[in-house]
């Protein structure tokens, strides 16, 4: 194929020759309702891309430009219109912007059937071929051999949905801008990419791309017309014929400034030449036509002349009144002035103020801790509320939500935080339209955070947010009330009463045994603790409350009678204590057992030891007899003697975890002084939340030891004597603590026995319990419990010696006897008799006490015995 050599200067200078006659074909003058409509439409509002070089955009200092301004600077000069503000649109938005008159101008715009619903286009002021551009090596031409390939084509450019619909077999690749897609084309990322001539060029000579060539035309061409609103024909009129009555030198000099021409020369010069020859071609056929149309608009001319002058006497009175109608309105506009002049004075006063008020919101707005957010509402063609758009951000929001500002401003909500916002639309729309304030508490799990939004409106359509990170506030109530259910449930499972009621004897909790004996059906909540005191013990009891409170401590324990549901007196033994919060005493927490089967045993008991003296000591079946039947109620009471242990065990926890408690009220105290006074960062908050959790983590490893503690044996196995004893010290901690009294294990080395470990604790629990009881009886201050662990012979020695001023010498002998009053306490020592059984029965040992210099000692000794 031969090659052109005409220059493209050639073509451009010859089409300007040939269109140089042109000007004389200009548009008609206006006509006077056409001044008319002008005058009342002075401001008119333009809907632009701010980003379509070199057709149209928005510099660096903000100013429209491109070839559609200069095509609108041209027509402003024509008509004298003035742009009400230039609004930046995106395609989508042109439909509903138009409809809610928003938009009055659209200068630069694809012709398409559904546009011309509710826009009127002028004829295209240029048409600019849609070419494929690869790399210079490639041998694709046309879009045939684009099939299976991957093509780039710019977003929502018109050309897109063609290419989609006319040649489906093409991997269409969107790219946001031009100049991706000629990067993606340049470094193979994609095969070709598909763009009008003008564009290409621009930005290929921008970036200063040399290694692309046109490699064929679509067959496609992209045909910008201005738009004008459906109801303004008479603007699209004269806008028509304004852009018919540009000379060819005015529309070459925009072409010229926009498009360099000699870039074609590297990526296809050869087919914009004659692309540029046909327009020539055209432009000579539209002179002669315009050259017989100029003949005739002559003659009419002529005519009209005629007329006129005919009518030129009517024309002068006519003008004469309308100079007395012009003084007369001269002298309403004077006024109408003034009047326009003081108003004008008071909205400059009014923006000023604006302006300070801006001022303050912005200072504001930046200074802020929480995330702050300013929205719009977007609607669809119904008017319904279908997401909104982030606008602006202040500067903490970008480190309370994770997200960049320029990720975060001009995105969809739906984009930011997937499908969980859109069960926010409907409310903030709400907010946007109706101006009432909203706040919610709320999870987005895209950020992984709680939050709580305060949300207002400060422009109609638009709604602003702001974030309060509560995370951490959420997940210390989640710890607090998992431990508090945690204890509830443990409380749940004990078969007996476990209860707290506040200062004035009112219940403020119940266990589900408590629950079910009293007959109640949901909660004791509200009830009087002493309705449900049997009779003739309301007055002991009542008295026993305000022995607790008065002196802030543990009692000991005493039996009383409860009244059942079914109207049943149950005797019970109970175990209280005061519950104490920032040294005031809030109420009492106890743990009352069911002692029926006691005192039928004693009852039973006592019978039958009135019969065995009776008896003939010959009848030896009766005895066997009776001997079993009191094997069957000493079951009965070890039962009984684990559960008063379980009853102690409940009332040391709680005095392990008063301090716990105290700790977390505390911190929650503190985290609402440091919200109150807005010094609530984020530091703070881990602060906070650090000492929550440990005291947390005291409270839920008491529950585990308690737990640990009660399982039950069901063989024998090798354990640590000291470990066993320091659970047993850890248990009873907080109520030594309580009391004063100090506790110390000396043991030389660790010895390990083979038996029941938990049953040997349960022994050493119930001596330090014991030891306890003596010690704060016997002294106030400077209680000494200590326990000594050494070797005897082949097995182990435990020592546990106490100042508690020791055991009366004529009742030493009988401690371990059942129901045997210890030390003068009420109640039985039932402890020390089971204790008895468990050493000598189940481990094979001894035990024994006897009196020291102030005090007491329990001697226990264990074979060291060895699995077979």
């Amino acid at each position: 194929m031969r090659q052109i050599t005409i220059s493209v200067r050639t073509i451009a200078a010859l089409l300007l020759l040939l269109l140089a006659t042109a000007s004389a074909f200009a548009a008609e003058e206006l006509t006077e309702g056409e001044r008319q409509w002008l005058a009342a439409h002075k401001k008119i509002r333009a809907g632009v891309s701010p980003d379509f070089p070199p057709f149209e955009f928005v510099d660096e200092a903000g100013h429209y430009t491109g070839i559609a301004a200069d095509y609108m600077q041209h027509i402003n000069k024509r008509l004298g219109l003035v742009y009400d503000g230039i609004e930046n649109v995106q395609t989508d938005e042109i439909n509903s912007m138009v409809k809610a008159n928003r938009l009055d101008v659209i200068p630069c715009l694809g012709i398409t059937e559904e546009r011309k619903k509710y826009l009127i286009f002028t004829k295209p002021y240029i048409e600019i071929p849609v070419e494929i551009i690869t790399k210079k090596s490639s041998n694709i031409m046309t879009l045939k051999d684009l099939k299976g390939k991957k093509a780039a084509i710019v977003s929502d450019y018109d050309e897109e949905d063609l290419i989609r619909r006319d040649h489906p077999g093409i991997n269409i690749v969107s790219v946001p801008t031009m100049e991706d897609g000629l990067k993606a084309v340049s470094f193979g990322d994609v095969d070709a990419l598909i763009g009008n001539v003008f564009s290409v060029t621009y930005h290929s000579g921008k970036m200063g791309i040399t290694n692309l060539k046109i490699a064929g035309s679509t067959g496609y061409t992209y045909r910008p017309a201005i738009a004008v609103r459906k109801d303004w024909p008479e603007l699209a009129d004269m806008i028509e014929r304004t852009l018919q009555g540009m000379t060819a030198a005015e529309k070459e000099d925009i072409y010229r400034q926009w498009v360099r021409i000699e870039k074609f020369g590297d990526i296809g010069s050869k087919r914009l030449l004659l692309m540029l020859l046909s327009v020539t071609m055209a432009a000579v056929t539209a002179i002669f036509l315009l050259f017989i149309w100029k003949e005739r608009l002559k003659t009419r001319v002529k005519e009209k002349t005629k007329e006129l002058e005919l009518s030129k006497e009517a024309l002068e009175k006519a003008r004469n009144e309308l100079e007395k109608r012009v003084t007369d309105r001269t002298s309403e506009l004077r006024e109408a002035n003034e009047k326009l002049r003081i108003e004008i004075t008071r909205k400059q006063a009014v923006e000023v103020a604006l302006k300070e008020s801006e001022s303050k919101y912005r200072s504001l707005f930046s200074s802020m801790n929480d995330a702050v957010a300013l929205h719009e509402v977007i609607y669809n063609d119904k008017g319904e509320a279908v997401d909104f758009r982030v606008l602006d951000v202040n500067p903490a929001y970008e480190t309370v939500m994770e997200i960049p500002r320029e990720r975060a401003v001009g995105t969809l909500s739906g984009v930011l935080f997937g499908a969980h916002s859109g069960q926010f639309i409907e409310l903030f729309a709400g907010v946007a339209q109706k101006g009432v304030a909203v706040s919610i508490e709320a999870h987005l799990p895209s950020v992984g955070k709680h939050f709580k939004m305060s949300v207002f409106c400060p422009a109609r359509g638009r709604f602003a947010s702001i974030f309060s990170d509560i995370t951490e506030h959420k997940m210390l109530d989640d710890a607090l009330k998992a431990s508090e259910e945690k204890f509830r449930e443990l409380a749940d499972m004990l078969p007996a009463i476990v209860f707290e009621v506040n200062e004035k004897g009112v219940f403020t909790f119940t266990n589900r045994c408590g629950i079910e004996t009293l007959g109640l059906t949901h909660t004791t909540d509200g009830l009087d603790i002493l309705k449900t005191i049997g009779d003739d013990n309301v007055g002991a009891f009542k008295a026993h409350l305000a022995k607790i409170i008065e002196e802030q401590t543990v009692c000991g324990g005493a039996e009383f009678k409860i009244k059942s549901g079914d109207g049943r007196i149950i005797p019970v033994f109970i175990y209280a204590s005061a519950i104490i919060h920032d040294g005031i005493v809030r109420g009492v927490r106890g743990v009352a057992v069911d002692i029926t089967e006691r005192v039928l045993f004693e009852k039973a008991l006592h019978e039958k030891s009135l019969q065995l003296e009776r008896l003939n000591n010959g009848l030896e079946a009766r005895v066997r007899e009776e001997i079993t039947k009191t094997i069957e109620q000493q079951h009965v009471l070890i039962q009984q003697s684990r559960l008063a242990s379980m009853g102690e065990m409940i009332v040391n926890i709680a005095h392990q975890w008063s301090q716990p408690l105290s700790a977390l009220n505390l911190i929650l105290i503190n985290i609402k002084e440091a919200s109150d006074f807005d010094e609530l960062d984020k530091p703070n908050i881990n602060d906070f939340t650090s000492k929550g959790q440990q005291q947390i983590k005291k409270m839920a490893a008491t529950i585990d030891e308690f737990r640990n503690f009660f399982k039950p044996d069901k063989e024998k196995e090798l354990f640590s004597v000291s470990k066993s004893i320091n659970d047993a010290l850890a248990l009873l901690s907080g109520s030594f603590r309580n009391y004063l009294i100090s506790t110390q294990l000396n043991s030389t080395e660790d010895i390990s026995i083979y038996g029941y470990p938990h049953e040997f604790s349960q022994v050493i629990l119930n001596i330090l319990s014991n030891a306890k009881e003596a010690v704060t009886r016997f002294r106030n201050v400077d209680g000494v419990i200590t326990v000594d662990v050494s070797h005897e012979g082949t097995g182990v020695r435990i020592d546990i010696t106490d100042n508690g001023g020791g055991i009366d010498a004529g009742l030493i002998s009988n401690v371990f006897d059942p129901y045997f009053p210890s030390k003068g306490r009420d109640g039985a020592s039932i402890g020390l008799h089971m204790s008895k059984r468990i050493i000598e029965d189940h481990l094979n040992g001894s035990i024994v006490v006897d009196n020291i210099e102030g005090g007491s000692r329990f001697t226990i000794i264990l074979p060291s015995q060895v699995p077979a």
